[in-house]
C-alpha cells in the first residue's frame, strides 16, 4: 500500500503509515516472506503467498438501495342503492258523456195517447277513469370493479462507497491496468 520503499523509511515511519486510515496489514519488512522470515513447512509455498496476497488486499465495500413494495389499503368504495322519491304528474286526456236535453216547441199536433201515461227514456252515462299502477323497470346498471394501474415512483437516498486512492511519495512508479482502482494520486 506504501508507495515508497520500506527499506527507505525510519524504522517510526514504518510504523506510522501502517496506523494510517484506510491502512491494514503487516510492517513489511522488506523481506519475500513479510514479517515471518521463517516458513511453517507444513504449508505449501502456494498456499503461504495466497496468504501474504490476502494480508495485503484492501476490500472496497458500498451501500447500495434495497428497494421493497408494501401493499397497503389506502380507502375503500361502498356501492348501495338507495331509494329517491319524486313527485310525477302525468296530463292523460279522458273522456266522458254528458246528457244534453233540448226543449223544441212543436205546432200542437194532436196525439191519441192519453195524458199521465208512465213513459221513462233511460240512457246510460259513461265516462273514462284514470286507472294508476306502478311497475318496476330495469333502467341501467352500475359496473363495479378494481383495475391494477402501473406508475413509477422516483425513490431518492444517499448511499456510500469506499474507493482505493494510492498515495505516492516520492518518484514512484504505480503500474495500474486494473480499471477498477482510479488514480487519485497526490505528488508530494
Amino acid at each position: 500500500m506504501n508507495s515508497a520503499p520500506v527499506n527507505d523509511l525510519p524504522e517510526s515511519r514504518r510504523l506510522d503509515d501502517v496506523n494510517r486510515p484506510g491502512m491494514t496489514g503487516d510492517v513489511y519488512s522488506g523481506s519475500r516472506e513479510g514479517m515471518d522470515s521463517t516458513l511453517d513447512n507444513t504449508r505449501s509455498a502456494d498456499w503461504a503467498d495466497r496468504e501474504r496476497d490476502e494480508a495485503r488486499k484492501l476490500r472496497l465495500r458500498e451501500e447500495q438501495l434495497d428497494v421493497s413494495k408494501n401493499k397497503v389499503q389506502t380507502g375503500e368504495v361502498n356501492v348501495r342503492k338507495e331509494i329517491v322519491e319524486e313527485q310525477k304528474t302525468i296530463n292523460v286526456p279522458v273522456s266522458h258523456e254528458e246528457i244534453v236535453i233540448e226543449r223544441r216547441s212543436v205546432n200542437n199536433d194532436s196525439t191519441a195517447e192519453p195524458v199521465g201515461a208512465d213513459e221513462t227514456i233511460r240512457i246510460p252515462v259513461s265516462e273514462e277513469q284514470v286507472e294508476v299502477n306502478k311497475n318496476t323497470v330495469v333502467t341501467g346498471e352500475v359496473d363495479v370493479h378494481k383495475r391494477e394501474i402501473q406508475e413509477t415512483e422516483q425513490v431518492k437516498d444517499t448511499i456510500k462507497r469506499e474507493e482505493a486512492r494510492v498515495d505516492k511519495t516520492g518518484n514512484v512508479k504505480v503500474n495500474n491496468n486494473n480499471e477498477v482502482l482510479r488514480d487519485h494520486s497526490r505528488t508530494r
